[in-house]
């Protein structure tokens, strides 16, 4: 069985709905707005460590649209000052008159979900790739936008996101 690690938010509280998903061979990270610290070596060398160790298959970069991060960033609401608020705020500055501006927040929060992921999984597919490759012949990273309060989900991909090794 293809063993899965998502990588979450802890304030999403979407474990439960992703094991109901994808069954219970599925690991779980969290770290506030599902970025993690990528510039935290030692950190990071765990992460792969664990991947290597559990024969993790797949990665998914998951974000909620309920996510709180997100909602105060498009509401204008106060931020706790964490580094991935600032990064999704950033994002969301970056996009606003392309994809934000006279949106419904509904398409709002969807949207920022998926850069926010696209962005996490080119950090992530960078981090691994030099790592993990004399270990794991292929490891697929997805993004995964998920909606628990309608139970939905909608996966995200990069392009090339298989990452195959060949020697």
């Amino acid at each position: 069985m293809e063993k899965k690690l998502f990588i979450v938010c802890p304030f999403s509280c979407i474990e439960t709905f992703l094991k109901s998903r994808f069954g219970d061979d599925t690991y779980f990270i969290t770290s506030p707005g599902a970025a993690l610290p990528y510039n935290e070596f030692d950190y990071m060398s765990e992460i792969k460590e664990f991947v290597i160790r559990e024969r993790i298959q797949t990665i998914y970069i998951v974000n909620d649209t309920a996510c709180r991060f997100i909602h105060a960033i498009i509401t204008r609401n106060k931020l706790f000052g964490l580094p991935s608020e600032k990064v999704m705020e950033e994002l969301y500055i970056e996009h606003f008159f392309n994809e934000f501006k006279d949106q419904p927040v509904r398409h709002q929060k969807h949207k920022l979900a998926e850069i926010n992921i696209r962005r996490q999984l080119k950090e992530i597919t960078n981090s691994f790739i030099s790592e993990i490759y004399p270990y794991e012949s292929q490891l697929t990273i997805k993004g995964l936008i998920t909606s628990k309060q309608n139970k939905s989900l909608q996966e995200i991909r990069i392009e090339n996101n298989k990452i195959s090794y060949e020697l």
